[in-house]
């Protein structure tokens, strides 16, 4: 198995032709680039700006950066306009090059900004996901119910798919045909996040010539979810049986489902057992002590594994009740270290370019950087 990190698979999947999906991912805020890079420009920006304010500093493949990125940039639309009208008027003179172009076109766009706030929307809802799983701690066996998670709130909260279809769990995710036109809702009934659809309403209500701009974006943002959607799945790790079947070292799930636990831990076992990383001898004591670990433990304590929060190490969680009986679970035990360093991959790499934005106050009125 080829274990990708989880914030790389999320953020290629949304790195989408600009002629297929016109969704303001990387774009639109490229347009902002004249406004970073060039002084004269910023010292005439900030001389107009009301908010004294600048675009951050953006990647367009690390997804944690979005939101800060779209927030800023809704709220100094209108300083954006208000420049783009004085140099049109002669009040400001600047080179109009190919950048200055690019914004002076998303100015006369009527819907730029219901684009930021269906982005926005997007952005917020894989947020959380990536946050948690920007992590060294082991986490693949929580993944396999997560993922589903994430793909049905985008689903449903965006009204993409007909409502007849489940996404509930990893399997049926695994074997939908996200491609399939003939399973999307019609454009009507898609919803493009709350704020977006009351824009879109007070345009409609304001103009009827505005109902095919309102058709327009909400098809695009249909096939912007949907393709988000199949290229998510496309590199998802959840498309490896051994990745679903690992949830049966979720503690939640020993303790509600112990039975499918059983059946999850048989197929991962296979899948070791094939890859020569397990013994075939081995498997039947594995089983036996899991079994016994779900008797004598979990049901021993079930209250620490009903309420177990994934925030929780798994390994540490673990170690604490493997620790009183070592003999007993001498075989599965090693099978759960196998698995919980699965989850390890670049989330300290990953992790640091977070921290560092977050504490990174920068000054764009001058070239420097204060911590």
């Amino acid at each position: 198995m080829k274990p990708y990190p989880l914030e790389v698979v999320v953020s290629t999947s949304c790195i989408i032709p600009s002629n297929t999906v016109k969704v303001p991912q990387g774009g639109i805020f490229q347009k902002f680039l004249p406004l970073s890079v060039s002084p004269s420009r910023r010292e005439d920006f900030l001389m107009l700006s009301t908010l004294k304010k600048f675009p951050p500093k953006f990647c367009k493949v690390r997804w944690l950066e979005n939101v800060p990125a779209v927030e800023r940039a809704i709220q100094i639309w209108p300083d954006v306009v208000s420049y783009v009208q004085d140099v049109e008027k002669g009040v400001l003179v600047t080179n109009k090059n190919k950048s200055y172009l690019n914004i002076k076109e998303a100015t006369q766009d009527k819907f730029i900004l219901v684009k930021f706030h269906v982005f926005l929307s997007i952005a917020k809802t894989i947020n959380p996901f990536l946050e948690f799983y920007q992590s060294d701690a082991p986490l693949l066996p929580f993944f396999s119910d997560d993922i589903p998670k994430l793909c049905k709130h985008l689903v449903e909260y965006f009204n993409v798919y007909k409502r007849e279809y489940n996404l509930s769990s990893a399997i049926k995710l695994y074997k939908f045909d996200f491609t399939d036109e003939g399973l999307l809702s019609s454009v009507d009934k898609v919803s493009i996040g709350f704020v977006a659809d009351n824009i879109v309403k007070h345009f409609v209500k304001k103009k009827d010539s505005y109902l095919k701009g309102a058709f327009n974006v909400k098809s695009e943002s249909r096939s912007f979810v949907t393709k988000l959607l199949y290229h998510l799945m496309r590199k998802c790790p959840i498309n490896y049986a051994l990745v679903r079947n690992s949830s049966c070292f979720d503690p939640r799930k020993m303790a509600s489902q112990p039975e499918n636990c059983v059946k999850s831990l048989k197929q991962l076992l296979m899948h070791l057992s094939q890859k020569k990383i397990v013994l075939d001898t081995d498997c039947d004591g594995i089983i036996f002590q899991y079994k016994n670990f779900l008797q004598n433990i979990v049901n021993m304590y079930p209250s620490a594994f009903q309420t177990f929060k994934p925030n929780t190490r798994l390994d540490i969680f673990f170690n604490e009740y493997m620790s009183k009986s070592v003999k007993d679970y001498n075989k599965i035990w090693p099978v759960m270290k196998i698995i919980f360093t699965l989850s390890h991959r670049e989330a300290s790499i990953e992790c640091g370019f977070s921290t560092n934005k977050k504490i990174e106050v920068e000054n764009m009125a001058q070239e420097s950087y204060v911590d």
